[in-house]
């Protein structure tokens, strides 16, 4: 939006010097309208991998995967849409991770926290399960950010059993497109409670 700059008109001098009055000036008020910024952003990235690992576990069988996600934001707020392809034994070759949750930021510190919904469409069997998390993370500098996870499932892949993962994360930006991340974990289980057929 090109911004209205001040207009100046000024009598003739002929005509100033035959009145006493002071010449008028005239100036057009200022624009004080300003455009807000948009706060809605919305992205899309594919990959290929040789091994979709997952927490330590291959996903895909030692072989390779494919996924995108889509992510949409205003604000804090966020969705977002994972697609992989698995190898997952009873299960179909498609997992699908919806997500959603809010991403503040505060200076250096960026703190995470959402619901994610892991579903595999197309099983025999419903499989699907909700996950709780807050990720924190923390750019010491414009290139080192580390950040801590902690994950929480009520009902893992539908066993009855609670699930928890708890890690710090490092990244590194290398420059030219490039980084370097790491990431060290825990994952615990719940024990496993058998379900009842439903009614007849």
């Amino acid at each position: 939006m090109s911004a209205c700059l001040p207009f100046v008109a000024q009598a003739d001098p002929a005509d100033s010097a035959a009145s006493a009055a002071p010449p008028i000036i005239s100036k057009a008020p200022a624009n004080t309208q300003t455009e807000a910024a948009s706060t809605f952003d919305a992205k899309f990235n594919a990959a290929l991998t040789s091994d979709y690992n997952y927490r330590g576990y291959t996903l895909s069988n030692h072989l390779p995967s494919v996924s995108s996600n889509i992510e949409a934001d205003y604000a804090i707020l966020f969705a977002s849409v994972n697609m992989a392809s698995v190898q997952i034994p009873a299960l179909s070759h498609f997992q699908m991770t919806d997500t959603f949750g809010l991403r503040p930021v505060s200076g250096s510190l960026t703190v995470e926290a959402g619901v994610a919904y892991y579903s595999y469409p197309g099983s025999a069997t419903d499989e699907s399960y909700i996950e709780f998390y807050v990720a924190p993370s923390y750019a010491v500098t414009n290139k080192l950010t580390l950040g801590v996870n902690f994950y929480y499932a009520p009902d893992y892949y539908r066993t009855g059993a609670w699930e928890n993962y708890n890690s710090l994360s490092g990244k590194y930006d290398l420059g030219s497109g490039f980084t370097l991340s790491g990431e060290i974990g825990r994952q615990g289980f719940g024990t496993t409670v058998a379900r009842r057929p439903p009614p007849r």
